[in-house]
């Protein structure tokens, strides 16, 4: 009987054993694909405002920042900052959007991190640094702080941070004179008689153009709009007229540049008191009528992860499978989701990829396919 006993043990000590380096050994495969992590690098004895690829603008003042000891970092920092701004950069990620069991619609993820001789840096106590993330939705959002369990999956917490739209004055120059001077020697601010007007989602830039439309251009300049109407611009060589250059492409140069991305980009600068994950998040619509969704394998596999994503609403979760290895979760009737799974069996890569319509009494197949390792990006890309 002992020795049975300790058979047993050593049996099942194996397959958990060869579970958990099935587990890590896809965990570090799919890794390989996750989005680029920016770095940027900067002295520590002078505060810099960065803006990565995406729109997120931070700025930080080196000097609220400590090592985990409370000492203080000296010499270079390196700022690694990670945007997720669609389901496909959530997916890659393996970033689910939910909240205590309760679906999220991302209005994206951002994962803030600072170095010091590569040890990560946390925020002094009382201090801050300043943040403006991107405006990708029209929805009223807000803030959450992201945490991820012993298995890796993401649980986001609502914060009590409330995010503001960003509001811009903008500043329309009439006398048509004085403007060609102030483009031609930029002069930062007008010293005639202005119009102020504030871009928010109740007067948006449509509007705006819709009752100045004699304004021939906007520029942005240190957050302000500055709307500009002239017939001509001036240069050392004497007056260009802008419809006679507009008509040959080869002097299109000579012309200033016009502004044509919205200005409700972002949102109103932030300020957080803690490094790690932050999304701009809203709870997914409350509906009743749903059903549960049921998923089969195909294909018996050491280890499989699998998520459901809503395109349609930039939402993604993380499926699980119950004690007797069913998979299952519940879903808004007549909503599309796409089902993305990826196995291990030994050193063998599956996958899998379809989109599926939500309707009752449906068990759903997941074909496992064997993948090509340097094919992967068509299972990550969701159109």
């Amino acid at each position: 009987m002992e020795k049975f006993l300790l058979v047993s043990l050593a049996l099942l000590c194996s397959l958990g054993c060869k579970l958990d380096n099935s587990k890590e050994d896809l965990r570090i495969f799919l890794k390989e694909h996750e989005p680029e992590t920016q770095i940027f690098k900067i002295n520590s004895d002078s505060t810099v405002e960065l803006t990565g690829k995406k729109g997120t603008v931070l700025k930080i003042d080196p000097g609220v920042l400590q090592h985990q000891d409370g000492s203080i970092p000296k010499g270079e920092l390196e700022i690694h900052l990670l945007e997720l701004t669609s389901t496909e950069d959530l997916l890659r990620a393996n970033a689910q959007t939910v909240s205590d069991e309760k679906w999220l619609i991302s209005g994206g993820a951002y994962k803030i991190q600072i170095f010091s001789e590569n040890k990560e840096l946390k925020i002094d106590e009382g201090e801050s640094i300043d943040v403006s993330f991107p405006k990708i939705s029209s929805e009223e959002m807000q803030l959450f702080e992201g945490n991820r369990d012993a298995q890796g999956n993401m649980n986001w917490e609502k914060s009590k941070e409330v995010l503001q739209n960003r509001k811009y004055p903008v500043l329309i120059q009439k006398d048509t004179s004085f403007m060609r001077y102030n483009i031609t020697f930029a002069i930062d601010m007008p010293v005639d008689s202005v119009i102020l007007k504030t871009l928010d989602k109740k007067f948006t830039v449509g509007d705006f153009k819709q009752k100045y439309q004699g304004i021939d251009s906007l520029a942005i300049v240190s957050d302000t709009i500055k709307a500009f109407k002239f017939d001509y611009i001036l240069f050392e060589t004497g007056i260009i007229d802008t419809a006679w250059v507009n008509k040959h492409p080869k002097y299109h140069h000579m012309l200033r540049s016009k502004v044509t991305t919205l200005v409700n980009d972002l949102y109103q600068s932030i300020s957080i008191n803690k490094l790690g994950w932050i999304n701009v998040d809203r709870f997914y619509p409350e509906i009743t009528d749903r059903v549960t969704f049921e998923l089969v394998s195909d294909t018996e596999l050491d280890f499989a992860q699998l998520y459901a994503a809503n395109n349609e609403n930039n939402a993604l979760l993380n499926l699980y499978s119950d004690e007797k290895g069913n998979i299952s979760f519940d879903a808004p009737l007549g909503k599309r989701f796409t089902i993305i799974a990826f196995g291990i069996k030994g050193e063998q890569i599956y996958g899998y990829k379809k989109s599926v319509l939500i309707e009752k009494g449906v068990k759903h197949q997941i074909k496992y396919r064997k993948a090509d390792k340097n094919k992967m990006d068509a299972y990550f890309r969701l159109d």
